[in-house]
């Protein structure tokens, strides 16, 4: 499987080209009437239907491309975030008594044993890793002399953690990770696939329709709109305004005398909000009495977007949207990356969130390296590493969003902060090749990782309610029946209690 993912890859990034190379030489034959062959694709005079279409398919591939070297040069900056230094202690503090091993925190150096890392290596780590800066920007900081000392202090503690002095210099073969500011290329991929995309967002789009949403997106002004792939999300007459920076769909309770609590759910990087929707159209059938939210982030959508909200921004537009159905609270639903919008919902707004249901979630034990490193930094090996590095993690949109808007120490949540009391489902997947679910089980469970007893699934009943799904990989639990069927019944659950 690992061939043929790898040629299948190799046969994609190779269209483009080979249909640039083809109206290349159809230029070529017009302005100098060479005889090139084959004459039904390059002859003017012989060409048939199908080398017409795939002439004009060659040019707008090279439209597309012109495209996206314009949107190179107009992605959305990198999110300048600063933390206070309390925050920052209180981040150092919990790492490090969250750690599974106390070597653990070693993986951000890639291969590098301790004994590799000079001071200067750590210093440009921690840098990015707590203040959000590269040394340079630490060093032309109008606070520098603080930060520094600041900076050292830290060094010195791991040390002492570690029983370990880290020699002076810099070691030029130690690399780190550093997420939002290493250069990590994107690749080229050809039109149809967008356009794909665009097919399949549509169709959802019109089953949302069908099912009885309304579809709220930002004004014109807020710079949050996306025009590409093509949508019908702007057709005048489809959609109203959100008041905010937010794209949601919206379904109001049919039933409001029974008054259920609001549902938000926000799905991962992909196309849209194909799929994952099945189960909350699902979920809002089974709770007459509870509008429902779904929250589409164009950003890891694959689509091209100018402006990224941020995380204020973003719960401003939460509020304004549970205000809609005059509700100021909401059981939360988050699949893989759209689990970080409710670690922001309970770190900053808690009241907000009554109930939450984590599916494949990324937003535990983000001060590990494994959610870095599998989907930015790891070098494929299986089919399904081939296919989510292509396809999803070297696609331009989705790598502008990871490098320049995924924050890791705005993004954690840890166990102490989710509701708890029966309030709170977690759902890990045992084959999960991007989080370390084995460590995050732990952590919310106490507990070793259990052995599959035939059922499909092992459920901790503890204050926080977790699943092990045996044999599932990443994202599947919102999709695999034995599963979703769960997240729909907790789902409708806790919609009910007490709206």
């Amino acid at each position: 499987m690992t061939i043929v993912a790898r040629t299948l890859i190799l046969t994609i990034r190779a269209v483009p080209w080979v249909l640039f190379s083809v109206l290349l030489l159809s230029f070529i034959e017009f302005i100098t009437s060479l005889d090139i062959q084959p004459q039904w694709l390059f002859s003017l005079e012989h060409r048939t239907t199908v080398g017409t279409i795939i002439i004009y398919w060659s040019l707008f591939e090279c439209i597309f491309f012109l495209y996206r070297i314009y949107h190179q040069r107009h992605l959305p900056s990198r999110t300048k975030w600063t933390n206070t230094k309390d925050e920052r202690a209180e981040t150092f503090r919990r790492c490090f008594d969250h750690l599974p091993t106390p070597d653990a925190w070693l993986g951000w150096f890639l291969d590098a044993q301790l004994c590799d890392i000079q001071f200067d290596n750590i210093a440009e780590w921690l840098c990015f890793a707590l203040f959000n800066l590269s040394m340079t920007e630490l060093q032309y900081h109008p606070n520098t002399i603080d930060l520094t000392k600041e900076l050292h202090h830290y060094i010195q503690l791991i040390e002492e953690k570690m029983d370990h002095k880290f020699p002076p210099g810099y070691n030029d073969k130690v690399t780190s990770m550093r997420l939002n500011l290493d250069h990590v290329p994107p690749l080229h991929r050809p039109l149809l696939i967008y356009l794909v995309i665009s097919l399949l967002d549509t169709f959802s789009q019109l089953q949302l329709f069908y099912k009885g949403y309304t579809h709220f997106v930002p004004d014109v002004s807020t710079g949050c709109r996306s025009y590409f792939p093509p949508t019908i999300s702007y057709v005048p007459g489809l959609f109203r305004s959100s008041g905010s920076t937010l794209h949601y769909w919206y379904r109001p309770p049919t039933d409001p005398s029974q008054r259920g609590r609001a549902v938000v759910f926000v799905g991962g990087i992909g196309a849209g909000i194909y799929g994952a929707k099945h189960a909350i159209v699902r979920i809002a059938e089974s709770s007459p009495g509870s509008p429902t939210y779904i929250v589409d982030n164009l950003a890891v959508g694959m689509r091209y977007v100018n402006y990224v909200p941020t995380p204020e921004e973003t719960l401003e537009g939460v509020e304004k949207m549970l205000n809609r159905s005059e509700r100021s609270d909401c059981v939360f639903i988050g699949l893989s990356l759209g689990s970080t919008l409710g670690a922001w919902l309970i770190r900053m707004k808690p009241s907000m969130v009554t109930h939450c249901i984590m599916v494949d979630p990324v937003c535990f034990m983000l001060h590990l390296p494994d959610v870095a490193y599998n989907f930015v930094y790891k070098q494929p090996k299986t089919a399904n590493d081939w296919v989510r590095w292509y396809f999803v993690g070297r696609e331009e949109t989705v790598l502008s969003f990871l490098r320049n808007h995924f924050i890791w120490n705005r993004n954690i949540l840890w166990k102490d902060q989710v509701p708890q009391g029966g309030r709170s489902a977690v759902f890990l997947s045992e084959e999960d090749s991007i989080s370390p679910v084995h460590h995050v089980w732990t952590e919310l469970t106490g507990r070793d990782v259990p052995r599959d007893d035939g059922r499909g699934v092992y459920i901790d009943e503890g204050n926080i309610t977790t699943h092990w799904n045996f044999g599932l990989k990443h994202g599947q639990s919102m999709f695999i029946k034995r599963s979703k069927d769960i997240v729909v019944r907790l789902g409708t659950q806790f919609a009910k209690e007490n709206g």
